[in-house]
Parts: C-alpha cells; structure tokens; sequence
C-alpha cells in the first residue's frame, strides 16, 4: 500500500511508447518509461527519486492528466520521494 491507500496496478504501456518502457541510466537506479517513474542513485539518501505518470505509461484513472498533482503523486504520495524498499521484476523469454 502506498501513502495514499492505493493499492497494487498494472499500468500499461501505451501502445506507440513500448521502446521507452525501461530506460538504462548509467546515473540511476531503474528507470521505467520517460521518468514516469525514476529511482535515483542513493535513492536511500535524499528525495531524487520521483514519478510523473503518464509519460509512457497510461494513467491510473481516467480522470489524470499527465503532469497533473494527482499524476505525480499517485505511487508515492508526493512528487519526489525517498523509496523504502525496491524491487524490480523482469520477463525473459518470448512474448
């Protein structure tokens, strides 16, 4: 559950986006889509990670727009954030 009571969702990949769903950064942890959602180096730290839904990603709610408050704040609470606990699962084999 995250600070706002929402609980697991799958966002999907919209369709024109899916070469941008992950991004390599040699400066940051995992990045997932054009920062929509972007975990720092020493994340653990300081508030240099944050989300912006919406990017790459579809909006959990119809009623979001991307760049919006609610967009920026709905996986973590707030814009930037300092992450407790990352985990990141991978897919390997066809589709």
């Amino acid at each position: 559950m995250n600070p706002a009571g929402h609980g697991p969702v799958k966002l999907e990949v919209k369709p024109n986006k899916f070469e941008k769903a992950l991004r390599h950064d040699p400066n940051a942890g995992p990045v997932f889509g054009e920062n929509d959602l972007y975990i720092g180096n020493h994340a653990d730290g300081s508030a240099v990670s944050f989300s912006d839904l919406g990017q790459t990603y579809e909006l959990p709610n119809n009623s979001f727009e991307a760049g919006s408050v609610d967009a920026r704040t709905y996986l973590a609470g707030s814009y930037r954030f300092i992450p407790d606990n990352i985990e990141v699962f991978y897919y390997h084999g066809k589709f």
